[in-house]
């Protein structure tokens, strides 16, 4: 294994996060930052597998105000990028059963006391924005009118290309094996062509972070999910209106994409992997959750989709920061599925932690893997 070039940044992952990190780095005036990706171009892990909406409404203050931040920075995504961002505005609603009531109208209310455009609606407002939905079993919906699609591809490709001329090296089709440590602090990352000598290194691979914290004996407390969508046509696309619509007791959502055509998306599967294409053998239960929901989409006949892993963490907030056990390392894992809407805040973070800047208003201190207290250490794996 050869010795390279010092670098000041190895960015673990070429996922929407890794991309974000290195680009906002970049963009802040640092030098020398290179990402290491395992696959021979980037987001071909769950970035590329994503539902690809840009949100308001989120669950707590923390992820609001990290979505305000992504969502302001995205409405500004010609002034960085030089092109119009494909932006879809199509609202979000949650159908609200009386089991998630006391949540909802939590959330709700933070929401408005945020800024956040967001309405309790009665049957009959629902049915108004969403014909097909059945809404006798439903307390309430929360609707937010700003809520809509963005195309993560765009995304993607967009801090790729600018990262790249802001100086940005990547390294495809090259995996990361291990990071050595030397005096208590990051020394370099070894990959399975060179051992790349840094002062920091950047854990964005996504499903696999936990396997990257074990090298240097960190526990991650991330639990992969896999989520399954499905593109495909609908028979009687009438009342299904324009609006992206969750369950929010089975976390089952669908949005219209024009003519017949429809996403659907559901699914907490532990201990599997990404996919390419439909998940067929989930296809049961999803029919059956638009049975309860929304009868017309039950034989909706799939054409395509995907299958991309959610690291979910017991908070639901995604863990970002340094460590104190290893100078030199930062996290930028455990998004929940949500790293596309919020990779201008996650970039950002990174930026500031490495920089000892602070370029967002949000209090950081609540992303770090501290606040689990005491965890087990992780076993040492030699591969990601």
């Amino acid at each position: 294994m050869s010795l390279q070039k010092a670098y000041e940044v190895v960015v673990i992952g070429a996922g929407i996060q890794g991309l974000s990190a290195a680009y906002n780095l970049a963009l802040a005036g640092t030098s020398r930052v290179v990402v290491v990706e395992t696959r021979d171009r980037p987001g071909l892990g769950s970035s590329g597998r994503s539902g690809s909406m840009l949100m308001k409404s989120r669950e707590n203050r923390p992820k609001i105000e990290l979505s305000l931040y992504s969502y302001n920075r995205f409405m500004n995504f010609i002034d960085e990028f030089d092109e119009e961002l494909t932006f879809r505005r199509t609202g979000f609603l949650s159908a609200v059963p009386p089991a998630r009531a006391a949540r909802y109208a939590e959330e709700h209310q933070i929401r408005l006391d945020l800024g956040v455009p967001s309405e309790k609606l009665t049957h009959d407002q629902m049915k108004d924005l969403a014909p097909a939905l059945l809404v006798d079993d439903l307390e309430f919906g929360i609707y937010c009118p700003d809520d809509g699609e963005i195309d993560a591809a765009q995304i993607l490709a967009a801090y790729h290309r600018r990262g790249h001329q802001l100086g940005v090296e990547y390294l495809f089709s090259e995996r990361a094996i291990g990071i050595s440590i030397r005096g208590g602090r990051v020394d370099s990352v070894a990959t399975t062509k060179r051992r790349i000598p840094c002062h920091w290194v950047v854990n964005a691979a996504g499903a696999d972070a936990a396997a990257v914290a074990s090298w240097v004996k960190l526990p991650l407390p991330v639990d992969n999910r896999r989520r399954s969508l499905y593109f495909g046509d609908v028979r009687e696309p009438r009342g299904l209106g324009t609006v992206m619509v969750e369950d929010a007791e089975i976390e089952w959502y669908y949005r219209w994409l024009g003519e017949s055509r429809v996403l659907v998306g559901m699914g907490l599967e532990p201990n599997v992997k990404e996919m390419d294409g439909p998940n067929l053998a989930y296809l049961p239960e999803v029919r059956r959750a638009a049975a309860r929901r929304v009868p017309s989409l039950v034989d909706f006949m799939p054409t395509g989709g995907a299958s991309g892993i959610r690291s979910l963490t017991p908070d639901i907030l995604p863990i970002v920061g340094p460590v104190e056990q290893v100078a030199g390392y930062i996290n930028s894992c455990g998004w929940g599925g949500e790293g596309i809407m919020h990779s201008p805040a996650g970039g950002s973070l990174v930026a500031d932690w490495i920089n000892g800047t602070q370029t967002i208003a949000i209090d950081r201190q609540l992303f770090l893997l501290s606040r689990f207290g005491k965890l087990e250490p992780a076993t040492r794996r030699t591969e990601k």
